[in-house]
């Protein structure tokens, strides 16, 4: 069961359909591009079907990958009564900026200065950036000075938050992702390094690739146990001064997922209590793309939403990216 049917949940659906399994969504929006592959054999606008009847045996439920953070928080409100009827994902509870940021520096963990958003923003210094304090409420927007923002986004808004902003190019981010079973193993694991975005900058990749860096799993791990996490993650580091600094944890699949569909179908294999694949490195050297975002991008080994073996979604895609755009636009805050 895939909820939130975007790329990303386009990238899961694939990845399971392709291996057999029966692919079945939750999507509000009929637009979504996920909706059109050919690897999602039935679509539901809410979660109501799902909870109709008495509930399956607890070895026969659905394993439910929430694809977004939309998803993620209607499940969420929503545990309690999907519970007997799916495999949940784990309580996302890293959505949270500020709370993020809290257990982080408790931890020791280097993370940019994250603040409240008032009318002093006395503790604040440098170049800003203007976060949604949950999930992908609103876009992430940089700020050179300090005056500038107080002029131009709402200061009594307490879903908004500032962090401090760590310079450097988008090739400066790497991202780490795995899944990480109830009982603490973490499965395959991939780091991928950004090497273009959009929009740019604070946007979404757009042209990525994977690599190998004993440092980021390292750290990445010692992340994971620090603050307790659990289930699909994505940890996003931005390289500084020869360090890392923590940018966010996603507790989702991430929009390139399908460079590195052995973390999606270990994801699915732990919950539904299947046997997991063997715990290796992805291997440096795939590339994945989101051509209908960024068409100047390079060629690259996996693309976003086209695909031979489904090609609808692919076909969809310029029109999608301008509903996207006007999404963006017209649910931006500031």
């Amino acid at each position: 069961m895939v909820a939130g049917l975007s790329a990303t949940g386009l990238a899961v659906a694939r990845a399971l359909g392709r291996r057999g399994y029966s692919v079945h969504a939750v999507e509000t929006h009929t637009w979504e591009v996920g909706l059109r592959s050919r690897y999602v054999r039935s679509a539901a606008t809410n979660f109501t079907s799902l909870i109709e009847g008495p509930p399956p045996h607890p070895d026969d439920r659905a394993v439910l990958f929430a694809c977004g953070d939309p998803a993620l928080v209607a499940v969420e409100a929503l545990r309690d009564r999907l519970g007997p009827y799916c495999h949940l994902p784990a309580a996302p509870w890293v959505l949270d900026k500020r709370r993020l940021a809290q257990a982080a520096s408790t931890a020791d963990i280097r993370i940019p200065r994250t603040l409240g958003i008032d009318l002093s923003l006395s503790d604040a210094h440098g170049p800003l950036v203007v976060k949604p304090r949950f999930g992908g409420a609103s876009p992430t927007r940089p700020f050179p000075e300090k005056a500038r923002l107080v002029t131009s986004v709402p200061m009594d808004d307490p879903d908004l938050l500032v962090q401090e902003l760590i310079p450097g190019p988008v090739d400066a981010i790497v991202v780490w992702a795995g899944h990480v079973g109830a009982d603490g193993r973490v499965g395959p694991t991939v780091v991928g390094r950004k090497r273009r975005e959009r929009p740019d900058p604070f946007g979404s990749a757009s042209w990525l690739e994977t690599i190998t860096s004993d440092v980021v799993e390292a750290e990445s791990r010692a992340l994971v146990a620090a603050l307790g996490l659990s289930g699909t993650l994505a940890i996003e580091w931005k390289e500084w001064a020869g360090e890392r600094w923590l940018i966010e944890v996603n507790p989702r699949p991430v929009l390139w997922s399908a460079v590195a569909d052995e973390v999606l179908v270990d994801a699915y294999a732990e919950r539904a209590g299947k046997a997991r694949p063997p715990a290796r490195s992805v291997p440096a050297g795939r590339t994945w793309r989101y051509a209908a975002r960024d068409p100047l991008s390079a060629p690259a080994g996996v693309d976003a939403l086209w695909a031979l073996d489904d090609p609808m979604p692919g076909l969809y895609g310029p029109a999608y990216t301008l509903r996207l755009l006007w999404e963006r636009r017209r649910n931006s805050r500031f």
